[in-house]
């Protein structure tokens, strides 16, 4: 999924935030199909909801396990459930927190913006997905 996640993140094509990111990148490596009004819900994510809090890419990523492991619903699907844990976890504990504010003070760059925050967490989601997926 890192070719798609750079490709969407790419300002100057594209002027997206981290969850639109994510959930575009995931959408066309995943084949899921979506429609070009379900995109629209992942803005309201950006910037930890614009205000600091869970990282784009935390929301955006468990939207997209709920989207792949839910059979009919929660109750139904106790891989997506394991899965969002797991995502979770290793998330904070790789990345050290999962809220926008000190993710950016510890992985924003001029240069990239939060580019290399985004890949790190797609390399998460792809392999929790990837591990629950079959399972």
């Amino acid at each position: 999924m890192q070719k798609e996640l750079r490709k969407y993140w790419d300002k100057t094509n594209y002027n997206l935030s981290c969850s639109e990111t994510v959930l575009r990148a995931a959408n066309e490596f995943y084949n899921l199909g979506l429609q070009e009004t379900c995109f629209k819900m992942m803005s309201a994510f950006s910037g930890g909801m614009f205000e600091g809090e869970v990282c784009g890419v935390v929301t955006a990523g468990i939207s997209v396990i709920s989207l792949i492991l839910t059979k009919t619903n929660k109750a139904d699907s106790p891989e997506m459930i394991e899965a969002v844990k797991e995502f979770k976890q290793r998330f904070k504990d790789e990345l050290k927190t999962r809220d926008c504010t000190p993710l950016k003070e510890l992985y924003e760059d001029e240069v990239v913006g939060c580019g290399n925050l985004i890949y790190a967490g797609g390399k998460i989601l792809e392999e929790v997905i990837a591990k629950y997926k079959n399972a």
